[in-house]
Protein backbone atom coordinates (compact mmCIF):
# COMPACT_ATOMS: atom_id res chain seq x y z
CA UNK A 1 0.00 0.00 0.00
CA UNK A 2 1.20 3.54 -0.79
CA UNK A 3 2.50 5.30 2.35
CA UNK A 4 0.89 8.59 1.25
CA UNK A 5 -2.55 7.21 2.10
CA UNK A 6 -4.20 6.17 5.32
CA UNK A 7 -7.02 3.64 5.56
CA UNK A 8 -10.12 5.08 7.20
CA UNK A 9 -12.18 2.12 8.51
CA UNK A 10 -15.20 4.17 9.59
CA UNK A 11 -16.10 4.99 6.01
CA UNK A 12 -14.07 2.37 4.13
CA UNK A 13 -12.07 4.93 2.16
CA UNK A 14 -8.42 5.56 1.51
CA UNK A 15 -7.75 9.25 2.03
CA UNK A 16 -4.54 11.13 1.18
CA UNK A 17 -2.62 11.98 4.34
CA UNK A 18 -2.91 15.68 3.47
CA UNK A 19 -6.69 15.32 3.50
CA UNK A 20 -6.53 13.48 6.83
CA UNK A 21 -4.45 16.34 8.28
CA UNK A 22 -7.06 18.81 7.02
CA UNK A 23 -9.82 16.75 8.66
CA UNK A 24 -7.90 16.72 11.94
CA UNK A 25 -7.40 20.50 11.75
CA UNK A 26 -11.18 20.94 11.42
CA UNK A 27 -11.69 19.73 14.96
CA UNK A 28 -9.77 22.72 16.31
CA UNK A 29 -12.18 25.47 17.36
CA UNK A 30 -11.44 28.79 15.68
CA UNK A 31 -13.07 32.06 16.75
CA UNK A 32 -13.49 35.31 14.84
CA UNK A 33 -11.81 38.11 16.81
CA UNK A 34 -14.25 40.66 15.39
CA UNK A 35 -17.66 39.11 16.14
CA UNK A 36 -16.67 36.12 18.33
CA UNK A 37 -18.42 33.56 16.07
CA UNK A 38 -16.88 30.06 16.26
CA UNK A 39 -15.82 27.93 13.28
CA UNK A 40 -14.69 24.32 13.10
CA UNK A 41 -11.95 25.06 10.56
CA UNK A 42 -9.50 27.79 9.71
CA UNK A 43 -10.90 27.78 6.17
CA UNK A 44 -14.39 28.47 7.52
CA UNK A 45 -12.99 31.44 9.44
CA UNK A 46 -11.18 32.70 6.32
CA UNK A 47 -14.38 32.53 4.26
CA UNK A 48 -16.28 34.31 7.05
CA UNK A 49 -13.65 37.07 7.26
CA UNK A 50 -13.73 37.62 3.49
CA UNK A 51 -17.53 37.69 3.34
CA UNK A 52 -18.35 39.56 6.52
CA UNK A 53 -15.39 41.61 7.72
CA UNK A 54 -13.38 42.40 4.58
CA UNK A 55 -12.72 45.92 3.33
CA UNK A 56 -13.94 45.14 -0.17
CA UNK A 57 -16.19 47.85 -1.61
CA UNK A 58 -19.88 47.40 -0.92
CA UNK A 59 -21.49 47.00 -4.32
CA UNK A 60 -24.84 45.34 -3.54
CA UNK A 61 -27.45 48.01 -2.81
CA UNK A 62 -30.87 47.41 -1.28
CA UNK A 63 -33.46 49.01 -3.56
CA UNK A 64 -35.81 49.58 -0.63
CA UNK A 65 -33.54 51.46 1.79
CA UNK A 66 -30.26 52.08 -0.14
CA UNK A 67 -28.15 50.22 2.42
CA UNK A 68 -25.07 48.66 0.79
CA UNK A 69 -23.59 45.19 1.26
CA UNK A 70 -20.35 43.40 0.37
CA UNK A 71 -22.04 40.46 -1.31
CA UNK A 72 -25.36 39.17 -2.64
CA UNK A 73 -25.85 36.79 0.30
CA UNK A 74 -25.74 39.64 2.84
CA UNK A 75 -28.16 41.69 0.73
CA UNK A 76 -30.62 38.77 0.48
CA UNK A 77 -30.39 38.17 4.23
CA UNK A 78 -31.03 41.87 4.88
CA UNK A 79 -34.09 41.90 2.61
CA UNK A 80 -35.52 38.80 4.31
CA UNK A 81 -34.88 40.10 7.81
CA UNK A 82 -35.75 43.77 7.37
CA UNK A 83 -38.14 44.12 4.45
CA UNK A 84 -40.09 40.86 4.57
CA UNK A 85 -43.81 41.02 5.30
CA UNK A 86 -43.56 37.88 7.41
CA UNK A 87 -44.49 38.28 11.09
CA UNK A 88 -41.53 39.32 13.23
CA UNK A 89 -40.45 37.82 16.54
CA UNK A 90 -39.74 40.34 19.31
CA UNK A 91 -36.97 40.09 21.87
CA UNK A 92 -38.43 40.16 25.38
CA UNK A 93 -35.36 42.02 26.71
CA UNK A 94 -34.99 44.83 24.13
CA UNK A 95 -36.75 46.41 21.15
CA UNK A 96 -35.10 44.23 18.46
CA UNK A 97 -37.23 42.04 16.22
CA UNK A 98 -36.23 39.02 14.15
CA UNK A 99 -37.49 37.18 11.10
CA UNK A 100 -37.06 33.69 12.56
CA UNK A 101 -36.67 31.81 15.82
CA UNK A 102 -33.04 30.81 15.17
CA UNK A 103 -31.97 34.44 14.74
CA UNK A 104 -33.84 35.47 17.90
CA UNK A 105 -32.19 32.64 19.86
CA UNK A 106 -28.74 33.63 18.55
CA UNK A 107 -29.42 37.23 19.60
CA UNK A 108 -30.57 36.13 23.08
CA UNK A 109 -27.45 34.03 23.54
CA UNK A 110 -25.07 36.79 22.40
CA UNK A 111 -26.74 39.87 23.82
CA UNK A 112 -28.69 38.66 26.85
CA UNK A 113 -26.56 35.86 28.23
CA UNK A 114 -28.44 33.87 30.87
CA UNK A 115 -27.54 34.82 34.42
CA UNK A 116 -26.67 31.84 36.58
CA UNK A 117 -27.25 32.31 40.28
CA UNK A 118 -25.64 30.03 42.81
CA UNK A 119 -27.73 28.95 45.78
Amino acid sequence: MDSNYEYMPYNQLFLPLATQAEQNAKTVSTRCDTCRENFISRRGLEIHMNKIHSNFPKVFICKQCSKSFKNKYLLRTHIKQVHSNAPRLSCSKCENTFSNKATLQKHMKRMHKPVVTLA
